[in-house]
């Protein structure tokens, strides 16, 4: 019973390691993207090349295009129902 204990333990420390990593990663991207799209939004107003508000609008794509391609959000629900089938 104390080795079942263990192994279950065990996993759901593993699980939890996985769900506090996509969790940074899903909020690392979001915040990325917003502040990439508050950045262009302020080199919209200013005079600067065309290319910089380019890159950083490609910047932010990429940061939202991340978060939806993998539903890093839908994972982490997924981890959470798998926590309370073994608890």
């Amino acid at each position: 019973m104390q080795i079942k204990l263990a192994e279950c333990q065990q996993i759901i420390d593993r699980r939890r390691r996985k769900n506090m990593l996509i969790r940074i990663i899903y909020s690392t991207s979001i915040a990325t993207a917003i502040v990439a799209s508050s950045v262009v939004a302020v080199l919209s107003l200013v005079t600067v090349p065309p290319l910089a508000v380019t890159c950083v609008s490609s910047i932010a794509t990429l940061s939202s295009a991340l978060s939806i391609k993998f539903n890093l959000n839908d994972r982490k629900n997924k981890l959470e129902k798998k926590y309370t089938r073994i608890a």
